[in-house]
């Protein structure tokens, strides 16, 4: 099997001489870091790979058919000291690195496309400093992507998660204070056979932790690439549309007579089938004509298949199609502008409500990241072939701390749990103009006037024009970062805003709640779950409609509240590529 690598790689990889080297990509939150042990700066799919210095090395990397998670330790030396300080300020647990092999022909140029050969997950580094010898070495763990079986999964037996979910159910209402160790569901240690002679086990860690059946028809998540192209038969002058992610309208004309290979036989649900020996040119079926071009695949013209006597369409062929020597490869995802619904090509035993994620050769399809992509997204529909796939982010909800009331001089900083007293001296920075408060107003050394659990009052020298609320997402106190109570109630209703500063939502979308406390009279189970976008007409709060009504009008929920919102496509794309994978629950066997 070729893994993926192509041509002019396997080429390369034979030669008695070559020049090797690897690239390394470090996904952070701050963005992506692009790393390799060559002596030059080297150019792959867009992005700049530096030489990391005098030393850059990794253990080897150890393939295994079991589900295991594997671990790589992985060393930096000669860095430049901000690299270090990277380490010291951002999140790195859990962060995504890739390696990949690489090689220089004798003109210093890349040869052909690397080879992914590692994607895992970032552990804690180590630094260790010699200041006589004026060294900095960074060493960091990885682990591979079976590593998320051993996340712990986000419901929990306490009495907030449960309310979350079944609002006004005591049943773990003093789970918080029981001394004994309860261990729901059959002993983790125990294993069941399944799917023949191999035994699986039971615990979250191999099985999907999500699927309720029987041990022997649980799933096990594996990492593959899709397998068939579209097809669709027509009866009468059988034609055959492909429809496949690498060809270009360059490639190809009407009226070109082509060869086909590797197309694998296929019988149909009606019993009707076409075999491999009426499309492969190798099994005597000669070449085909091309009759018409589109943006997505091509259709040519085949003598009519005594077996095909009705339209078919579907996915199938295999993974191993050639058209004139160039591997088919099936588009993956597609996407729909303004959608975060996406559909997933490739053949699976996956269940609704289960999670895939993605590994992907770009940046972006259809305008959604493929940083976002990578993480767990709920499958919502599925065929044998096809999923269907909701795209979401889970963000922390962060609102404009600001508020003006019109005709006052006084200015309210919304700044939960803060520490500050009345006549403390505070100084504020990177706030924007308010309510007709200009920022330089703001921005400066003030006086608290008045002070609540969750609010500073200063007063301004300017009277705001206008009852407003915001400030933007830079505003600190003291050089601390301000988060603010997003929850907004209005007393003998049932309607609250949620602040969120650029929320992107619109009306009917649907965003889930986490993290939040009890606000206006409003228990915290009636905000912690799924809720329908009322009104997003404001870009930087929403309404939804509870089902409980608030007994006051108030500011809260807390600083630690989370929201679960679509990320929606921009425009309408197939995207496919070589290198392209996918985690997804598969049959166990």
């Amino acid at each position: 099997m070729d893994r993926g690598s192509t041509t002019a790689f396997q080429t390369e990889i034979v030669k008695s001489a070559n020049r090797p080297f690897h690239l390394v990509k470090l996904i952070l939150d701050e963005g992506e870091h692009y790393l390799s042990d060559c002596d030059i700066p080297v150019t792959f799919d867009g992005n700049e790979y530096l030489p990391t210095g005098s030393f850059l090395s990794f253990s080897d990397i150890v393939e295994s058919n079991e589900t295991t998670i594997e671990q790589i330790a992985i060393s930096l030396s000669g860095i430049d000291q901000t690299f270090n300080n990277l380490f010291l300020t951002v999140n790195y647990i859990d962060r995504e690195v890739q390696i990949y092999k690489a090689f220089l022909n004798s003109s210093n140029a890349l040869v052909s496309d690397p080879l992914l050969i590692f994607s895992g997950r970032l552990n804690n580094p180590t630094i260790k400093e010699d200041a006589d010898q004026g060294t900095s070495t960074l060493s960091f763990t990885a682990s591979s992507l079976f590593v998320d079986f051993d996340k712990i999964s986000t419901r929990f037996t306490n009495n907030e998660s449960q309310q979350s979910y079944f609002a006004g159910d005591t049943g773990f209402r003093f789970s918080s204070v029981m001394v004994k160790e309860i261990n729901w569901g059959q002993d983790p240690g125990a294993t069941k056979a399944g799917g023949g002679s191999s035994s699986v086990s039971t615990q979250g860690a191999i099985t999907s932790p999500i699927n309720n059946t029987a041990p022997s028809q649980k799933s096990i998540f594996k990492e593959i690439r899709p397998t068939n192209p579209s097809f669709t038969l027509q009866s009468g002058s059988v034609v055959i549309h492909i429809n496949y992610a690498n060809r270009s309208t360059q490639n190809f004309s009407v009226g070109q007579q082509i060869k086909i290979n590797g197309f694998e036989s296929k019988t149909f649900d009606d019993g009707e089938y076409i075999l491999a020996s009426q499309i492969n040119h190798s099994e005597g079926a000669g070449t085909h004509a091309i009759v018409s071009l589109d943006s997505d695949g091509f259709g040519f013209t085949i003598a009519v298949p005594d077996t095909v006597s009705s339209v078919k369409s579907g996915k199938f062929g295999g993974s191993e199609i050639t058209i004139e020597n160039e591997l088919v490869v099936p588009v993956l995802i597609e996407t729909t502008s303004g959608s975060n619904s996406i559909t997933v090509n490739a053949d699976n035993f996956a269940k609704v409500g289960e999670f895939v994620s993605f590994l992907l050769e770009t940046s972006s399809v259809g305008g959604i990241s493929s940083t976002v992509l990578s993480k767990n997204q709920k499958i919502t529909a599925r065929t044998s072939d096809t999923l269907t796939v909701a795209v979401t982010e889970k963000k922390i909800i962060l609102a404009n701390p600001l508020k003006t009331t019109s005709g006052s001089t006084s200015l309210v900083i919304d700044f939960s749990d803060h520490n500050i007293g009345v006549n403390d001296s505070i100084t504020i920075s990177g706030a924007t103009a308010v309510g007709g408060v200009p920022a330089s107003d703001i921005n400066k050394s003030h006086t608290v006037a008045s002070i609540t659990e969750n609010t500073i009052t200063i007063a301004v020298s300017t009277t705001a024009t206008s009852t407003a609320r915001g400030g933007g997402l830079s505003v600190k106190v003291d050089e601390f970062n301000i988060r603010t109570n997003p929850i907004e109630t209005t007393s003998s209703s049932a309607t609250v805003k949620v602040h969120y500063a650029a929320h992107g939502l619109a009306n009917s979308d649907t965003i889930t709640l986490e993290g939040l406390n009890d606000v206006g009279g409003i228990d915290r189970s009636y905000l912690n779950k799924s809720h329908t976008v009322v009104d997003a007409s404001n870009a930087d709060y929403f309404t939804i409609t509870l089902s409980a009504t608030a007994t006051s009008s108030a500011f809260g929920g807390g600083a630690d509240g989370v929201i679960e919102k679509p990320i929606k496509a921009t425009s309408t794309v197939n995207y496919g590529s070589s290198g392209s994978r996918i985690n997804l629950p598969t049959e166990v066997q």
